[in-house]
């Protein structure tokens, strides 16, 4: 079928829209005048709104959002992240997420080729990069190195140190300040995209050798002008690290914002000896690159990084994002875990991104191919205009020659239906993904050919109406999807359902082939259909892979057992279509893989024995539907799990589906099927379907506001197109984005409603630090109190929260009680009172302790910064939701404390900022970073404080409630130090094991300097009805540790 392109109304309406919230500094303006429409989006081509009311029209994103989307929009696999209920609840304590988290680092072991891989995982890509420079700066070896040493055409982020990094100057200049600069080195980029170079002799050892005394580069190295350029660079690169001064390299193997700039493997094989040899680390800025943008997964494993003797070198570490979902920081070397905060759906979709990414090297080639078929034409037909194409993967880029066509291009984008990017100074930059097809690419070239017409032979504009794209397979994706996981929340809510109804209404989803039926088999029936098991079976595969007709026989006869098959009757004959068997894994003890499952004894775990599709209906979704209808019967049935194997490359469409509903490796067995195949290995696969609820926390509030029981279908459904595709938020939202941020923006005070989005609290920490800066641009030192938290995933924010040595001038003054609030508030006159304070920092009740700033203090200390006119800036990510007041959902609402900027966070991938408006930044772009947060974050978190405000009253009595029971059943302990208060609290002491798992902790130095536990204690509102509902059960445990050390 035909979809629309967008055109010039389509623009107008959406642009409209934005306007209402550009009004009054609401948001800076700086989105791209559209709409999105995610549940209509398919493959390459984004939906948006239409011009009229209901109409969508579509744009090709030829920059697949900036490398975030490997597989295009809504692929099936990525519908398996809904799933999990981890992913709704944002909880990463259960055990499924453990056995995911455990599978990935295998994953990635393998992927990389090293023995141990540790990871850490964070916001976004900035945060991922200043994670990674903190261990450099944390554990490096010359304590007065406080340099950065990056490469000119760099960009490694916009957080204060990443962005420090980042060469392009007027992203950087603006916001950096004295003394926090980062040393450049030239950036010998090739002229094309061959990075396999000739390596002169000696040249490994040469630059291991390279901190002697008296070391030079051998003089031959000049004949060659870009051996020359590499050594010019590197030499200055040696000069700076021998200066003590540098705490760390960091290096994008192919600089992607500076222009598409490929590096050679002789250069960073170099890079990576000279640093190892002076002992300082190497980051490999893998951002865009990784997750396979190249032709490997990762880049530089396209590259031959050897030392002299042929070992492996291989970087201090490996950050990644985009197609991660996440930041990720990656080594093989134990990291820093310290306060790990990130989105659980966002991870696990990374994870699926990995896994169908992994076995598609052959598809990414093959894109590859087709690219550069139309693109070195292109590149010819306007060579007096255009040149130095590039191409590698799923990336390729050219430069246009003339500075005066470089925005040009930019310009007549949208009105051809592309969107893509310009970089660096010269160049055109476009990221492809798998949903790619053949006319998808004779689209995007055709466009780039009459644009290239347009601006060079000021050919007449003809633009484009329509593309084919069949978009009805998407909506069947969310019909199932939408079905499946309601069912999946009332069997877990205890909702009665009707078995026959309920599966007469998925069959009702699958579309039969014409004169087909689906058909449940049995020891009624089996007979009647086992010869054209036989049959399908020895049509479809070769012998060795063939099971006998027994163990189907088997499956379908078991008491539990689930035997499904699409067949149509012919000449009183059984011709099966397609079929599927599951039955309890303990059936299958020879199937190789099954007695170690972790799963083999339980009755109600299931193993796919078999889902086979004839020859002539391959390709057709039958396959498809047929794994979810076993998918339901298993729910219906009360199967706990479905269990599986899958060859890997060779099943890679069945993995697909297999992920789709939440499947994820539990093993991987090498080597496993006896035959020559390319491909020998094996994915053991577990695919849970029931929900389990996961054990109730109250500490939770803060990462998870949205409990479990909040859950409906009507909020499922209205987020499933937010939970199965990732946009950036800087570029593009939709509608409900901006009514949600609105909302949430309208409920600080209205002098503070001018508000960025943020993916975590680093994040805001730092947007508020640059909008100070760029507004005052005079001080750089900061006050803050003792234990005061900011987020960890900045070195801004961790210098003020005062973790390990801080980077960034910070005075930190001790935490105000009732008893010493006065003399901290002197203390506080006096820092002010020496100057240069950029501002005050804290949290109305810190998120690590659990305790409350006195309310006189925040009266004081807001009038003492008004007086010396120094900005006050709150963290409210814990005293929102009426903790710190009943009558106030922030702190700042009160008139007398309120702060000049305010942050929160609201779990998942996303916090907000506010700002007083002379302190704000409204010009478009300067406080952006890639993704601004996460849709399905806001929706969850506004849901929640929806939840909260409807039920005010409620809300407030199940308060009151919770906090006389749990401290009802705390007094039947030996704590002490018991604080408990308006839903939130802490406390000390020895409390029964069935407890202990309820809170969070932290270990409290004494001044005694006896270490302590303190419990901690935050629940979100579904949690503490939970545990009024069970608190019983906690009662009834007699067992004990002593939480004291």
């Amino acid at each position: 079928m035909a979809i629309n392109i967008i055109n010039s109304d389509d623009e107008k309406n959406s642009k409209a829209k934005l306007e209402k919230y550009y009004a009054e500094n609401f948001i800076p303006a700086e989105k791209k005048p559209y709409a999105t429409v995610l549940r209509k989006s398919v493959g390459p081509y984004m939906a948006l709104e239409g011009a009229k009311p209901g109409t969508v029209a579509y744009m090709q994103d030829a920059a697949s959002q900036i490398a975030t989307l490997g597989l295009g929009f809504n692929p099936m696999s990525f519908f398996g992240t809904a799933h999990f209920l981890e992913s709704w609840a944002n909880v990463s304590h259960t055990h499924s997420f453990q056995e995911l988290r455990s599978s990935f680092a295998q994953f990635l072991a393998r992927a990389l080729d090293w023995k141990n891989v540790f990871f850490r995982i964070g916001h976004s890509g900035a945060e991922a990069n200043e994670m990674a420079l903190g261990e450099c700066f944390r554990n490096r070896r010359n304590k007065r190195a406080r340099h950065v040493l990056a490469f000119e055409g760099s960009f490694h982020g916009r957080m204060m140190v990443t962005l420090s990094a980042t060469w392009n100057k007027v992203k950087r200049e603006p916001f950096e300040w004295p003394g926090f600069t980062t040393v450049y080195c030239p950036s010998p980029d090739l002229p094309d995209e061959v990075m396999h170079q000739p390596i002169p002799k000696d040249w490994r050892h040469k630059w291991e050798t390279s901190p002697n005394l008296n070391w030079t580069p051998t003089p031959e190295w000049s004949t060659d002008l870009q051996v020359a350029r590499e050594v010019q660079s590197l030499e200055k690169v040696r000069e700076h690290l021998l200066s003590e001064e540098i705490f760390a390299v960091i290096i994008e193997p192919m600089q992607c914002e500076g222009g598409d700039r490929y590096l050679s493997d002789r250069f960073i094989t170099a890079l990576l000896l000279m640093a190892r040899s002076c002992g300082i680390p190497v980051i490999l800025d893998e951002v865009q690159t990784g997750f396979h943008l190249g032709r490997e997964f990762f880049w530089h494993r396209q590259l031959k990084l050897q030392d002299h003797l042929g070992n492996a070198i291989v970087p201090s570490y490996v950050v990644c994002a985009k197609k991660a979902q996440v930041g990720l920081v990656i080594s093989n070397m134990p990291l820093d875990m310290t306060c790990e905060e990130f989105q659980v759906a966002s991870f696990i979709r990374g994870t699926i991104h990995a896994q169908m990414l992994g076995q598609s090297q052959k598809a990414i080639c093959e894109l590859e191919k087709d690219a550069r078929a139309l693109l070195l034409p292109l590149i010819s037909k306007y060579s007096a205009f255009i040149h130095r194409p590039r191409c590698n993967g799923m990336a390729f880029a050219f430069d246009v020659k003339t500075e005066e066509f470089f925005n040009k291009f930019i310009d007549v984008r949208f009105p051809h239906g592309l969107l893509y990017y310009n970089a660096g100074t010269h160049t055109m930059r476009f990221r492809l993904n798998l949903s790619y097809g053949k006319e998808d690419l004779q689209f995007l070239f055709n466009e780039l050919d009459k644009i290239c017409g347009e601006l060079f032979l000021q050919a007449t504009p003809v633009l484009p109406k329509q593309v084919k794209r069949d978009v009805k397979a998407v909506d069947a994706l969310y019909h199932w999807h939408e079905f499946l996981l309601e069912l999946k929340l009332d069997f877990l809510l205890g909702k009665e359902i009707n078995v026959t109804d309920t599966w007469n209404k998925g069959v009702s989803l699958i579309t039969l082939p014409d004169g087909h039926k689906l058909t449940l088999l049995g020891h009624h029936n089996f007979k009647r259909f086992a010869n054209a098991i036989d049959t399908l079976e020895k049509n479809v595969y070769e012998p060795d892979r063939r099971a006998p007709v027994a163990v189907f026989e088997m499956t379908a006869k078991d008491a539990k057992g689930i035997a499904i098959v699409i067949s149509k009757s012919d000449d009183n004959e059984n011709k099966i279509a397609a079929m599927t068997f599951a039955s309890p894994l303990k059936n299958y003890p020879l199937v190789r893989g099954v007695r170690r499952d972790p799963y083999f004894s339980d009755p109600d775990s299931y193993y796919a024995v078999d889902t086979t599709v004839a020859q002539e209906f391959q390709g057709t979704g039958l396959g498809r539907s047929l794994k979810y209808a076993l998918t339901l019967a298993a729910i219906l049935k009360k199967a706990k799990r479905i269990n599986g194997r899958n060859r890997h490359l060779i099943a890679k469409s069945m993995w697909s589906i297999n992920l789709s509903l939440g499947g994820y490796e539990l093993d991987y067995i090498r080597e496993d099927s006896p035959d020559f195949a390319d491909s020998r290995d094996v994915t053991y696969y577990t695919m849970p379907t029931q929900w389990t609820l996961p054990p109730i926390h109250l500490c939770s509030a803060l990462t998870s506001p949205l409990g479990v029981g909040d859950l409906t279908p009507e909020f499922m459904k209205k987020n499933l197109h937010n939970m199965v595709n990732k946009v950036c938020l800087s570029n593009f939202v939709s509608e409900s984005f901006l009514e949600n941020f609105k909302f949430l923006i309208s409920l600080a005070p209205p002098f503070l409603q001018h508000a960025y989005s943020s993916s975590g609290q680093a994040e805001c920490v730092d947007k508020i630090a640059k909008s100070l800066w760029y507004n005052t641009k005079k001080n750089i030192k900061n006050i803050t109190f003792d234990g005061h938290f900011f987020g960890y995933g900045s070195f801004f924010a961790r210098s003020l929260g005062q973790f390990h040595t801080p980077y960034f001038p910070v005075s930190s003054l001790p935490h105000p009680t009732d008893d010493n609030w006065e003399q901290v508030l002197q203390l506080v006159e006096m820092e002010i009172a020496q100057g240069n304070i950029m501002a005050v920092w804290l949290e109305p009740i810190r998120q690590r302790f659990m305790d409350a700033v006195p309310a006189t203090f925040l009266k004081q200390l807001r009038e003492l910064c008004s007086k010396a006119n120094v900005p006050l800036v709150y963290n409210e990510t814990t005293s929102s939701f009426f903790r710190y007041s009943d009558e106030h959902f922030f702190a700042a609402n009160n008139p007398e404390i309120c702060p000049d900027a305010l942050m929160t966070y609201g779990g998942g991938q996303i916090g907000a900022v506010w700002m007083r408006q002379d302190l704000y930044v409204s010009k478009p772009l300067m406080l952006i970073s890639t993704w601004d947060g996460d849709e399905l974050s806001l929706a969850t978190y506004t849901e929640a404080i929806r939840r909260v405000l409807n039920k005010k009253h409620e809300f407030q009595e199940i308060k009151r409630i919770f906090n006389a029971i749990l401290l009802n059943t705390l007094n039947e302990c030996r704590v002490k130090d018991l604080h408990l208060a308006l839903g939130y609290g802490h406390f000390k002491g020895t409390i029964p094991t069935s407890l202990q798992h309820l809170f969070s902790k932290i270990c409290v130095q004494e001044d005694d300097e006896i270490v302590q536990t303190r419990y901690l204690v935050c629940p979100n509102f579904d949690s503490m009805l939970q545990f009024i509902r069970t608190v019983g059960s906690f009662a009834d445990d007699t067992g004990a540790n002593d939480a004291t050390h």
